[in-house]
């Protein structure tokens, strides 16, 4: 995949129209995505007198919280325009509708934390879930833990924790994280998974389901080369 196709694809995934795609910086270990993004308008409407004014200024640059992409933090690097109004000699930055106004987030994500705050507040239990499997990540993502014996305490630790819940669905998902604890803790030892696997065995899906399978291997062939590079 070129760097083009590769940039319209993470446009896609994204889903913001108001904006083109420039570059994206992704840092795995940290599980965060940068997404380098500027206005696709080339105008703005002055908010001072209301005239239409296509003369650039310069430019600035702020960071934005988006919606998690891939399981990882979201942080859009967003490029705006400041434009000058000859009519009434003004500067202005038009306001851009994905972006929340005082705030370094997207509308989409302030929506989003709202519902999952009413969800919370509706359902007390289903807040005491959600904190414990944040808690579960968070062991997982912790740089501090070395050795597969710091992984078994701190997962063993975090099954006790579950327990005093009193929540019914988390026994089975304990019962299986304890029973495997010894090669699940081997992950803290160098980190690896089976993401990037997984990874590919999701595109190579993403081939199929358009096409309602592929009878023609060599097709099916060139097809996957040509979304891998």
């Amino acid at each position: 995949m070129d760097a083009s196709d590769h940039l319209r694809t993470v446009s896609a995934l994204l889903d913001l129209d108001e904006f083109e795609v420039l570059d994206l910086q992704q840092d795995r270990h940290g599980k965060q995505n940068v997404i380098g993004v500027i206005p696709k308008t080339t105008a703005g409407l002055c908010p001072h007198c209301r005239g239409v004014c296509d003369e650039r200024h310069q430019t600035r640059e702020s960071r934005v919280m988006d919606l998690p992409m891939g399981g990882c933090r979201t942080e859009l690097k967003v490029t705006r325009w400041q434009f000058h109004c000859r009519t009434c000699d003004k500067f202005f930055t038009p306001r851009l509708a994905a972006l929340a106004e005082g705030a370094h987030a997207t509308e989409r994500l302030l929506a989003r934390l709202a519902e999952l705050r009413a969800l919370k507040e509706r359902f007390p239990a289903l807040a005491r879930l959600s904190e414990h499997r944040e808690a579960l990540r968070q062991i997982f993502d912790d740089p501090a833990i070395h050795t597969p014996e710091e992984g078994r305490w701190r997962l063993t630790a975090w099954c006790e924790r579950g327990r005093q819940l009193g929540l019914a669905a988390l026994e089975k998902f304990n019962g299986t994280l304890e029973r495997w604890l010894n090669e699940i803790a081997n992950y803290f030892a160098s980190r690896s998974s089976n993401g990037r696997t997984e990874g590919f065995n999701h595109g190579i899906r993403s081939v199929l389901w358009p096409a309602y399978g592929m009878t023609a291997f060599g097709h099916f062939r060139l097809r996957v080369l040509h979304a891998f590079g």
